[in-house]
């Protein structure tokens, strides 16, 4: 669809519109009050709406529009290509003087990317242009949902369970009057409010609403998971005396979804086309609510959850709840995120062996590997099919999960990294996304005990740049130097900003020091043109000073981007602790100590051998050797359907490793699938959607199996009659 109108002025690049000589928007005039105001074009001018980043057509499809137009005239309506010629049919409209709604049928004369819709006033004074739509007549499945095909045949391909809906922060909003309105959704869609400005930062039309949601659900024969605001947003919380609204929507949705067609909202549902109940299953009651980190903290979300919680209990007992952290008051599932790095992912992926049985069951709702990833690695791929070999082995604690973030268009990038990207005519899965497709496809009903001994893998390696960097705080640096195996490599008692390439935040050099004066979290600045490899011996030495802030200040050492790397942070966690951070995550023992503000201190960072020595003034205050993560993985599983027995095997490590197996029926052939690539941190691309797959790995069976480096593999074997227990081990 196109782009929904807001108010410029001027007309914005971001809303994708451009016009001729005279057109212009009018707040005064709108379709109805979810529109901002409307486009007024002139006779003889013309608006244009490039979509988003650009109308994708091939010869021949057509595509289906929606124009809402009022104004006494004619006008004309076409695709037209970047230089301005005609790309499709050419459809004149008569507009009257009242608001009326026009269908259009564009058939492209040409197979392109960056088309516009173009629409022309060739007659009359003027044209008010109040709402308008193009998309493809080809669409997945329902006419009605009107999903683009190739986006929904990859999450369909994922075999989806059930669908977590409208996601993560989007539910809050950045206030309350920001957060996700599901009623407002419910109305013809030139009738919807739009969301001019999400949480993350860009503009939403809702014309996915709740109820296309539910028809999304049905296409994918998958379970909906609604998620509802619970009174509470990123900045504002609803006051326990006026939760009523929130009560009643949470009570609402469900009866929308499931009630009978004689019920209000029933049919509303039978209104809108579907008088079948879509069998609402689950309702998470808010989202990262009740954290310790979130806003509002615990209390508040403890009242609400109980709240809304009783009530939907009271009129559906049937109906999951689940909550956002353990409450006191529990529903039916704790919800758990987990974003992180690969080395979080390996050293947590038996987490879950020790929760309490008797403990509330847990749905993971997002998890992803958000650190030292690239923009979608198999390194992080790997990482989060060794975690979720861990939710399998416990399938009794982990009832339900699911990947998140699941799409992104390229153009306008929100986060790292995502399952399936694409632009406006291509799409590819990240290797995180074919790590779910082989867990879907090669899926158990009956989790197996198995012994996986593996040991512990090779310590990670340090080597990348040097560096420093703050966090809610302001600094001052000078008199720095670095030595990599005893030659100087870089000397300045006064930085200057040239030399670094690497800058996040306002770093400056003023009064004869480098200074970064923003009060912002993690600002750094990387030292130019010199890197120390992993077998490297070398020191790190500069003076620093807190000017203020909550925090102190951080060495960066194999520094190689943001949140990847070794940092020493001197006074962190609000001042309380010295300690090393692997890509932001806390290794070896702290120090409890903090930086004084107004002081100047010598900092040296030594890195000889396998150890890091970090020193504040000429003492040493702590030493680090690094332990390798586990680098192996499995689980083992039965799938009843075809009486084969499910291993997957996870190895992250550089090398082959081979794993000894006991406990395993040898009489028959066995089949293997596998998702390698010659990189830890290769990549799919728009040109290269295939560079990392899943393809048929040939495996004979016997009592060993070898592994190849960087790989999740599968494997399948027939059953035959008698007790099963897979012993893997490490040769």
């Amino acid at each position: 669809p196109t782009s929904p109108l807001f108010p410029p002025p001027p007309l914005s690049r971001s809303q994708a519109w451009a016009g001729t000589e005279g057109v212009r928007f009018d707040a005064s005039t709108k379709l109805s009050p979810a529109r901002a105001g409307s486009l007024v074009i002139p006779r003889g001018g013309s608006a244009s709406n490039l979509g988003f980043w650009g109308i994708a057509t091939r010869v021949n499809e057509p595509l289906k529009g929606q124009l809402w137009l009022r104004g006494a005239g004619q006008v004309r309506v076409s695709l037209l290509s970047a230089e301005g010629s005609h790309a499709s049919n050419v459809v004149t409209l008569r507009v009257g003087s009242t608001w009326g709604e026009h269908s259009i049928s564009l058939v492209p004369t040409r197979q392109a990317n960056n088309l516009r819709l173009n629409i022309e006033v060739v007659e009359g004074r003027e044209v008010h242009l109040g709402y308008a739509s193009l998309s493809p007549r080809k669409v997945f499945k329902s006419s009605e949902g009107g999903l683009r095909p190739d986006l929904a045949q990859r999450v369909d391909a994922l075999k989806p369970g059930f669908l977590r809906f409208p996601g993560g922060c989007y539910v809050e909003g950045n206030d309350l009057s920001n957060c996700f309105d599901w009623k407002s959704t419910l109305v013809d869609i030139e009738q919807r409010p739009a969301t001019p400005r999400t949480f993350w930062g860009y503009i939403s039309s809702n014309g996915l609403g709740y109820h296309e949601y539910l028809l999304m659900c049905k296409d994918m024969k998958a379970e909906p998971m609604f998620v509802i605001n619970c009174g509470m947003s990123h900045s504002e919380i609803e006051p326990m005396a006026t939760m009523d609204r929130y009560v009643q929507d949470a009570l609402d949705a469900i009866e929308y979804a499931n009630g009978p067609v004689t019920s209000p909202m029933g049919a509303l549902r039978a209104k809108n086309g579907h008088p079948e109940s879509f069998n609402l299953k689950y309702i998470e009651i808010g989202n990262e609510n009740g954290y310790t980190w979130a806003f509002g903290g615990q209390a508040p979300y403890y009242e609400r959850f109980a709240l809304i919680n009783k009530a939907i209990k009271a009129r559906y007992p049937e109906i999951i709840t689940i909550s956002n952290v353990p409450v006191p008051q529990p529903g039916d599932l704790t919800s758990e995120h987990y974003y992180d790095a690969p080395n979080w992912f390996w050293r947590n992926k038996d987490r879950y062996d020790t929760y309490d049985r008797a403990g509330q069951r847990v749905y993971v709702g997002e998890y992803a590997v958000t650190r030292a990833n690239g923009r979608g690695s198999l390194a992080g791929a790997l990482s989060e099919a060794a975690f979720m070999t861990g939710m399998e082995r416990n399938a009794d604690i982990v009832a339900m999960a699911s990947y998140a973030p699941l799409l992104e268009n390229i153009n306008n990038r929100q986060w790292n990294p995502n399952a399936i990207v694409f632009d406006n005519h291509r799409s590819y899965g990240t290797p995180s996304y074919w790590v779910q497709k082989m867990f879907a496809d090669h899926r158990a009903q009956r989790m197996v005990k198995q012994t996986l001994v593996a040991g512990i893998g090779d310590p990670p390696q340090v080597e990348g740049r040097f560096g420093f960097k703050t966090w809610g705080t302001a600094c001052e640096f000078k008199d720095v130097s670095i030595s990599i195996n005893g030659q100087s490599r870089y000397q300045s008692a006064l930085p200057a900003l040239s030399d670094f390439d690497d800058i996040r935040g306002g770093w400056k050099v003023e009064g004869g020091v480098l200074k970064q004066t923003d009060l912002q979290d993690n600002l750094y600045a990387a030292i130019k043109g010199v890197t120390a490899q992993a077998a490297d011996n070398w020191v790190f030495e500069f003076s620093a000073k807190k000017v203020q802030g909550r925090e102190g200040f951080m060495a960066l050492a194999a520094f190689q981007a943001q949140d990847v790397g070794i940092q020493w942070n001197l006074g962190g966690w609000t001042n309380t602790i010295h300690a090393f951070e692997r890509d932001r995550n806390r290794v070896g023992n702290a120090v409890e100590a903090g930086i004084e503000s107004g002081r100047w201190y010598r900092v040296r960072l030594e890195k000889r051998g396998a150890e890091l020595i970090g020193s504040l003034d000429g003492r040493v205050v702590e030493t680090l050797r690094e332990e390798g993560a586990p680098s192996l993985a499995s689980s083992a599983g039965v799938d009843t359907s075809r009486r084969e027995l499910v291993l997957k095997l996870v190895n992250g490590a550089e090398r082959e490793r081979t794993l000894e197996l006991r406990g395993l029926p040898l009489s028959r052939q066995w089949k293997g699938e596998i998702l390698t690539a010659d990189s830890l941190m290769a990549e799919n691309t728009l040109d290269q959607p295939n560079l990392v797959t899943p393809r048929p790995w040939p495996v004979q069976a016997g009592t060993s199996v070898t592994l190849p480096p960087r790989s999740l593999v599968v494997v399948r074997i027939p059953l035959t009659p008698g007790e099963v227990r897979p012993y893997l081990g490490v040769q």
